[in-house]
């Protein structure tokens, strides 16, 4: 029994790491890809603000990767919430 008792003791534990591993790799990816997208919009933002200067292929390029980092940064914040629902 004492046995039994043990493994489950190394079990929760391993499952606690994993979790404190998830919880910090979510953050670690999550939060420099804020300014990126920060930095994006604004860039789109001035390049809608001047339509005349700035090619239609670069609005569509900035368009394109402000799509990505936003679902970037929405998978990697479900990541985050789960890790945190996991650790309750």
């Amino acid at each position: 029994m004492d046995e039994l008792l043990r493994q489950v003791e190394e079990l929760r534990e391993a499952v606690r790491a994993r979790d404190d591993f998830i919880a910090i790799a979510a953050h670690e990816l999550r939060n420099p890809m804020t300014p990126v997208l920060g930095m994006t919009e604004l860039a789109l933002a001035a390049a809608r603000r001047a339509p005349d200067t700035c090619p239609p292929r670069v609005t569509a390029l900035l368009e394109r990767l402000q799509h990505a980092v936003q679902d970037y940064v929405k998978r990697a914040t479900k990541l985050l919430d789960v890790s945190r629902i996991e650790v309750r």
